[in-house]
């Protein structure tokens, strides 16, 4: 269900999704006096910046011949869990389909014509929220208004500004490249520098650009980014998810092969993880023990009780890097993992541990002429022997223990 405002009348009116007419939607970041759903029916808060919103947003949509209009603030009643839930798992549907979107800029005052425009609207608050990232990324035709409510300009001919700001490439920002074929690594480095005000809301701002649905659960706190990931290993065999790093002395004693926020995924703004076909892999799915994860090592090793060794598992994706020359460089990356074999010797469980510590100074050929260098941001190379192609393999099942689940 889609509720929309008619932007004459200033009313409400529902329609169900398949069956709702053109309209416009906002973006923008929420203030201290916003109009909730009870307001507007009540006819409190007509005095602040809140309703003010409203009514230029409604202003704006008459004059691209739009008779309705959705905006987050009052056009979902919050206090019910339901209807919260089902919109944010809609949101970014609800964006796309949309026929303009336009985005607020309070924090910029200069219309585009002026001296400094370009820096300050680069510097905008707007650009640094979880949940503009789906709005800046899902419409088609996306419209920039500053403080005074005067066009400064829309997606296409703001561009350079917009990559400048985010570190997006162009192609996605202008849909000739689909969001949800970037890598999941990539799509996550593009909310790694992103806020948001609760915690929770930094994997509910993702669900769209993922693709994914689960019931919203405030409260449970950085919870819902473990929930949000095991939700994208359910759909896809992207094993880029994997590829977060993060300094020891700000992750504690965090375990698991799963990342613990979306700042793990920072990475250079010349730096990207794409994903290579080359490693057929069993399913990896999450048990009582752990994340499972199946694969392959040399039938020559062999893992003794209450022992362990360190093996290397070369991952489906590479990182891409272009330097200053405009010279591309690609990696392909790898987990160095500590496998310890527990349980009965008849039947031995072997668990595993990813290092994610930095080392620094040595290089790692495999047999088929990759390099994986161990001062990498990954981190976490290291092998148990040199792999040839005609070396006898077995298969091995590893758990891994994950916080936060």
């Amino acid at each position: 269900m889609l509720r929309l405002i008619h932007t004459t009348d200033l009313t409400f009116e529902e329609f169900e999704k398949l069956s709702a007419p053109s309209y416009a939607i906002v973006s923008h970041r929420w203030g201290h006096d916003e109009v909730s759903y009870q307001d507007f029916l009540d006819g409190r808060k007509r005095e602040g910046y809140g309703w003010t919103k409203i009514v230029k947003a409604c202003e704006i949509a008459r004059a691209q011949d739009l008779t309705w209009l959705w905006i987050d603030t009052c056009c979902i009643d919050k206090k019910s869990s339901a209807e919260l839930t089902e919109s944010i798992n809609s949101m970014y549907r609800w964006y796309y389909h949309c026929h303009d979107c336009l985005t607020l800029l309070p924090d910029v005052d200069l219309t585009d014509a002026d001296p400094g425009f370009s820096e300050q609207f680069r510097q905008s608050s707007w650009f640094t929220r979880g949940w503009t990232l789906q709005e800046l990324l899902a419409p088609r035709r996306l419209l920039f208004f500053n403080k005074h409510f005067q066009h400064v300009g829309d997606k296409y001919h703001r561009l350079q500004d917009i990559v400048a700001a985010t570190g997006i490439d162009k192609y996605y920002l202008l849909g000739m490249s689909n969001v949800r074929e970037a890598s999941v690594a990539e799509r996550m480095k593009w909310a790694s520098l992103r806020e948001s005000t609760r915690t929770e809301d930094e994997a509910y701002c993702l669900l769209g650009l993922f693709d994914v649905n689960m019931p919203l659960l405030y409260g449970e706190g950085s919870k819902a980014f473990l929930r949000l990931q095991l939700e994208i290993i359910r759909k896809t065999d992207d094993e880029s998810i994997f590829t977060w790093w993060q300094d020891p002395a700000q992750s504690g004693s965090w375990q698991g092969l799963l990342a613990p926020s979306p700042r793990a995924f920072t990475m250079p703004k010349n730096e990207n993880v794409k994903v290579l076909k080359v490693q057929s892999r069993h399913p990896y799915s999450m048990t009582h023990k752990g994340l499972r994860l199946k694969t392959s090592v040399p039938r020559s090793l062999e893992v003794p009780l209450r022992s362990s060794v360190t093996i290397l598992l070369p991952l489906n994706c590479e990182r891409v890097s272009r330097s200053t020359d405009h010279k591309t460089t690609r990696q392909q990356i790898a987990l160095r993992i500590n496998v310890k074999a527990t349980g009965q010797s008849d039947m031995p469980i072997y668990e595993g541990s990813h290092f994610r510590a930095r080392t620094r100074g040595e290089k790692i050929i495999l047999a088929d002429g990759q390099v994986f260098d161990k001062s990498s941001a990954y981190s976490c190379f290291y092998t148990i022997g040199m792999r040839n192609k005609d070396t006898p393999m077995q298969p091995l099942t590893i758990y891994f223990k994950q916080d936060g689940v």
